[in-house]
């Protein structure tokens, strides 16, 4: 079972992806120190131009949750971000979720 966690300047972690767990903090550290195992992988969630022009972690997979629709001039839903999730990480790897202030992040992981 994937364990999933959200990375903010409060950090929060789930383990397991089943939904109603409680999300616990997590640290920077903590997190920091949890990539370095070959089972951990940073998504970063946030929208392409953020991951480009803000920056990103050296190792962070980019997987928005929403992509931004010129005409609507707004957000839309990633429809495929499960899909994508689940073609890229194994069942018992652990994900850590980011973006800019952690409520993208904390939704993901839930």
């Amino acid at each position: 079972m994937k364990k999933i966690s959200a990375l903010v300047s409060v950090l929060f972690i789930l383990s397991g992806c089943v939904s109603g767990q409680e999300i616990k903090e997590l640290t920077p550290q903590k997190a920091f120190d949890m990539v370095k195992n070959e089972s951990t992988y940073i998504i970063d969630i946030r929208s392409v131009a953020e991951y480009v022009f803000v920056g990103h972690p050296e190792t962070a997979h980019s997987i928005p949750a929403a992509f931004w629709d010129e005409k609507k001039q707004g957000f839309e839903t990633n429809e495929r971000f499960m899909d994508d999730i689940q073609s890229r990480f194994g069942k018992n790897d652990t994900l850590i979720f980011i973006c800019r202030s952690g409520g993208r992040s904390r939704r993901a992981s839930a």
